[in-house]
């Protein structure tokens, strides 16, 4: 797995001097250093994880959300897993998104095991746009409310989203 610090410097806790810089400057934090360690561990046990990169970690409230790049091939079911064997070590709900795949497909993997029925981009008069995401009535037994749901994937993504529900 690619990573932003040497992998030396993660196992020992002993930063060089480029990896001291970036957690000093904020482009990685305690938390980030923390999943990496735990993903680097996890490459035995998921074989997928190898030929992945590590982006960067979102935190909420009740979830954390670890980006990484190049999960070609893992299914959902292995997905799922991975979830949970991150919850387990990590002590929080975690989801695993691909942000190299599409904006809809990242969506899917963030809001699983709820069905996604469609992504739209609602465009303003004033030229500013945003992303309506329609999700399955099953959404209200879901684990997150819509208004959790925007705010998590707004942080992710970078983008104004609205969660509705239909069904």
């Amino acid at each position: 797995m690619k990573i932003p610090l040497c992998t030396f410097c993660l196992r020992t806790g002993v930063l060089c001097p480029r990896c001291e810089s970036l957690v000093r400057s904020g482009q990685v934090t305690e938390r980030d250093m923390e999943v990496m360690k735990v993903l680097l561990d996890l490459e035995n046990q998921f074989p997928q994880l190898r030929d992945s990169e590590y982006v960067r970690c979102v935190e909420s409230d009740r979830v954390l959300v670890v980006l990484l790049r190049g999960l070609r091939g893992i299914s959902r079911s292995l997905l799922m897993k991975l979830n949970k064997v991150l919850e387990d070590k990590l002590g929080k709900m975690v989801r695993v998104v691909d942000v190299a795949t599409s904006f809809r497909e990242g969506i899917e993997q963030l809001v699983m095991p709820l069905a996604v029925l469609g992504v739209n981009v609602v465009w303003f008069p004033d030229g500013t746009s945003e992303t309506v995401i329609r999700v399955a009535r099953e959404a209200r037994r879901s684990i997150f409310s819509p208004r959790e749901l925007e705010s998590l994937i707004s942080a992710v993504f970078g983008t104004k989203v609205r969660v509705v529900v239909e069904g």
